[in-house]
């Protein structure tokens, strides 16, 4: 087999699933390829490097562990809509960090507080002050929370302490290791399965939902978050209810981690969602939406997630929306 077929056949693995090619991390790349194609060739690891090269595509790691053949996308910032900003604001300076904040955060903070005293998982301390003022209007309350990753179970434990004992946490992961992280006797709920597969998705949502909240702290990769999205927040988020994404910082290290796997990037999609919020105001102008002695339009042709973001919050690496029932927008001279 020469090295071009090797780059084929690599090619038609990557076209057969465009987000890119997945396989275990126990799995080293030779003998998954041998197994997949049962080939014998010598030197195959060498020769399947230099055939991705040649066929243009990479293979890295995602932050679920697993490794991928795929293509990945670098995100630019949009430079033509930063020059928008004053030369005051646009101007480079230096942002120090300083490491004296970490235990205001969390003693200061009463899901930081937890998390101190929970090991086995990592976070980026920022988020402390964002879990307070997004998730405390939910506490002592009946509610329903799906996180999306399980890791180590650290967050699982985190969330039944911070929401209380009325609460149900239900994680989800495709690592099998994480089922025996569940406690169910004290409202601790684990499911395996893809958060791109639908139909997996659909079933925790008439086990456990509609949640309250749902947060994805999954593989961080793009196509995943908006896949999780485009499933959860219609079907799976009760109305009223707060969808939280993190990590959104892969979005900009996608190149090098494999979280960017397309070139929609999540904060594409988040983008859109402002449009989205807006769009009624295209194509009908001002005397359309105000009460002023005339017949009001009666209705708009507008997207369905038009009807259904209340509002939409973003913090450094995080973005939370907010979702309701919302009329479309009324006006009413005094």
């Amino acid at each position: 087999m020469s090295l071009r077929d090797v780059a084929v056949e690599l090619a038609k693995l990557y076209c057969l699933n465009e987000r890119g090619v997945a396989f275990s991390p126990r799995q080293s790349l030779s003998r998954w390829f041998k197994k997949v194609r049962q080939v014998k060739v010598i030197n195959i690891k060498q020769k399947i490097q230099r055939a991705l090269k040649l066929a243009s595509l990479r293979i890295y790691r995602r932050a679920d562990g697993f490794f991928v053949i795929g293509r990945l996308h670098k995100r630019k910032v949009d430079r033509e809509a930063l020059a928008a900003l004053s030369p005051i604001l646009e101007k480079r300076t230096e942002w120090s960090l300083n490491s004296d904040r970490l235990s205001t955060l969390l003693t200061g903070t009463a899901s930081g507080k937890i998390w101190a005293d929970i090991p086995g998982g990592h976070k980026w301390i920022d988020y402390f002050p964002i879990y307070d003022r997004e998730f405390s209007e939910y506490r002592g309350k009946n509610t329903r929370i799906l996180e999306i990753g399980v890791y180590k179970g650290a967050s699982l434990r985190l969330w039944k302490k911070f929401f209380g004992d009325k609460s149900t946490v239900v994680g989800i992961d495709i690592d099998e290791n994480c089922r025996s992280l569940g406690d169910a006797e004290n409202g601790i709920q684990v499911r395996i399965g893809s958060q791109t597969d639908e139909s997996f998705l659909n079933a925790v949502a008439l086990e456990f939902g509609p949640f309250d909240i749902i947060i994805d702290d999954g593989s961080h990769a793009a196509s995943h978050q908006i896949a999780s999205f485009n499933i959860l927040f219609h079907k799976a988020l009760e109305e009223n209810g707060t969808y939280f994404i993190e990590d959104l910082e892969g979005n900009y290290w996608g190149d090098k981690t494999g979280q960017l796997d397309q070139r929609v990037s999540t904060i594409d999609l988040l983008k859109t969602l402002i449009d989205a919020q807006n769009i009624v105001f295209e194509k009908h102008s001002y005397s359309y939406f105000f009460i002023s002695g005339r017949t009001l339009k009666p209705s708009f042709s507008v997207p369905l997630i038009s009807t259904m973001v209340e509002r939409i919050t973003f913090y450094t690496s995080v973005a939370v929306i907010k979702k309701t029932r919302k009329a479309p927008p009324l006006g009413y001279h005094l």
